[in-house]
């Protein structure tokens, strides 16, 4: 699913925010995951997967006690570019904008 239908499908569900964190499974790959605000897991997608592959199926890592720390927050109606910029760049930040 991609990032776009994905977000439409957490606001209809009742979702206001995520959190977009990058983590490793028991083998090093890396994956992306969106989070709830008490660090549930809403979706998730291989980082080399790209932003069209996500999935709303629970992954196979442990559940989290509580939210990660440097899990980043986006507000779903008023961040949508930035949700899908930093998934589009894999988490990566914005090249930041020319002057001119």
């Amino acid at each position: 699913m991609a990032i776009e239908e994905l977000i439409a499908l957490l606001i209809e569900q009742g979702e206001k925010s995520v959190w977009f964190y990058l983590t490793e499974d028991c083998n090093s790959s890396k994956l992306f995951q969106l989070l709830d605000q008490f660090g549930g897991e809403l979706a998730w997608r291989w980082a080399n997967d790209g932003p069209e592959r996500w999935r709303t199926q629970m992954s196979s890592l442990p559940s989290y006690s509580s939210r990660p720390a440097n899990a980043k927050e986006f507000d779903l109606e008023h961040d949508r570019f930035m949700i899908q910029s930093t998934d589009a760049l894999n988490g990566s930040a914005p090249l930041p904008r020319p002057g001119w």
